[in-house]
């Protein structure tokens, strides 16, 4: 009997919780829903397919995957490096190079502006359907490119044009973005503008009207966040968290490890919840179990697919002089770090719209930030006179933050400097010191913005005793 009075009880507090929510998200849901589509579809019309970064990666990965080719046989591209790459088949008018635009920073920045190479990659489109074959880079697990594949199968089935098909692929991006961003919106009890502000973003907009697995990162990511909040929130209202909650947790988890694994420490913030509504057993149970099916799925496809980095060449060679200088590549990476904003801030004068771009969206992390901070000042005023454990407590979900956000780029900056910066001896074109790390983009910092939101969720629950305060 009192089971089912719980579960009524239960039922009743995330009905009104959902309505709550849902009157709360009204005008930052209408603002991001209106920016992001008009924005979205001015990026769509004005700029071709192929003005992307990376753009062979992602369209010859979301072409696979619409036509099935997810394992085929591998030859070294004796044009970059001889790295090993996937071989697919295909009809060149949807596989065809020209017309590619590699420069796509302008296009950002100058969304009313006609891509100068549209035309010619409409005309590329509209060629020969004679057969041919390229070579793909499989860096990373193909559901990456998961809803621009349903949008080009789908203008496949329908006998779409070409270009008209992969028109739908970069429709079938923007529509699933915008609809995780609004989920997130909506789930997120406090900062919902915050999350409208970093999905409407111009970068992050584009990112998502094109056929780039970026799009998925940023979303997922909100999405993530927005559930644990939603989580803390509900532990509020009630003793302990569902097997339905704790479901989607490990589902997110395997998730994150078949994207870009380098979010993976995003996943700390499940210890945000706290313990009497998921107990430190049960995070570790659940945790465990999810990550454990997580490693197989990642190891079993890096096995199979991932040759990218270990055909890197020279790659045993940068392994190797980053092992024997394994103290200076750690302290290289934390330097790097730490001076990321003032390295991109500091291209803001030149002419480059590529580092033009990056100072922008670094500004505007920057602005993100502060913004987080001055809205929420008052909860960190006042509390001079808290011990330390207590302060831990309060101020537990900044920490947090901190440490994911230094966890993922840490991790990044290392993968990076052992394989794309040369620092071994003799390495080809140039060899760079072991401080100057190469191949960081600014886009790959627009998940990690959403971590500002937790500036947000300072515990103000946390009571102080007058013992604890020198003045009483």
């Amino acid at each position: 009997m009192l089971k089912k009075k719980s579960d009524c009880e239960r039922a009743m507090n995330k009905k009104q919780s959902i309505k709550d929510s849902l009157s709360k998200s009204f005008f930052p849901l209408v603002f991001f829903l209106i920016f992001a589509c008009s924005l979205g579809s001015l990026y769509v019309t004005n700029i071709g397919p192929k003005t992307l970064g990376d753009y062979d990666m992602h369209l010859f990965n979301t072409y696979a995957l619409a036509t099935g080719q997810v394992k085929g046989s591998f030859e070294a591209d004796s044009d970059s490096h001889n790295m090993k790459k996937m071989v697919i088949h295909g009809s060149k008018s949807y596989l065809s190079r020209e017309g590619a635009n590699w420069a796509y920073e302008n296009s950002v920045i100058n969304p009313f502006q006609k891509d100068e190479n549209l035309d010619l990659q409409v005309k590329s489109f509209n060629g020969p359907n004679t057969s041919t074959k390229e070579l793909v880079r499989t860096q990373y697990p193909m559901i990456n490119w998961m809803f621009p594949a349903v949008g080009l199968k789908v203008g496949m089935l329908l006998k779409l044009g070409t270009f008209q098909a992969w028109t739908l692929a970069r429709i079938a991006n923007l529509m699933s973005y915008v609809f995780i961003m609004a989920l997130s919106i909506t789930l997120l009890p406090k900062g919902k503008w915050l999350f409208s502000a970093i999905g409407s973003f111009p970068l992050s907009v584009f990112l998502a009207s094109s056929v780039s697995a970026d799009a998925t990162n940023i979303s997922v990511t909100a999405l993530f966040v927005a559930f644990i909040l939603n989580l803390k929130k509900s532990s509020t209202l009630n003793n302990k968290i569902s097997h339905t909650e704790i479901a989607f947790l490990m589902l997110f988890t395997v998730i994150f490890f078949n994207l870009k694994v380098a979010y993976v420490p995003v996943l700390l913030l499940v210890f945000l919840l706290p313990n009497k509504f998921f107990s430190i057993r049960k995070k570790l149970l659940a945790g465990s179990g999810s990550v454990l099916i997580g490693l197989v799925s990642y190891f079993l496809w890096s096995k199979t697919f991932s040759t990218v980095l270990t055909s890197f060449y020279g790659l045993q060679d940068n392994v190797s002089f980053v092992k024997h200088h394994l103290i200076s590549a750690f302290f290289a990476c934390w330097n790097f770090a730490l001076n990321t904003p003032l390295y991109f801030l500091s291209a803001i004068g030149t002419d480059s719209a590529g580092a033009k771009l990056s100072a922008l969206t670094a500004m505007f992390g920057i602005f993100i930030l502060v913004l987080s901070i001055i809205f929420n000042y008052n909860s960190f005023s006042g509390n001079d006179n808290i011990k330390l454990t207590s302060r831990i407590s309060k101020y537990f979900p900044i920490i947090l933050a901190v440490t994911v956000y230094f966890a993922v780029l840490l991790l990044t900056l290392f993968v990076l400097l052992v394989t794309w910066t040369k620092v071994y001896p003799g390495g080809i074109d140039k060899t760079y010191d072991v401080s100057d790390i190469k191949g960081l983009q600014m886009r790959y910092f627009l998940p990690l913005m959403f971590l500002s939101v937790l500036f947000y969720y300072v515990d103000d629950s946390c009571e102080v005793s007058k013992s604890e305060r020198k003045n009483g």
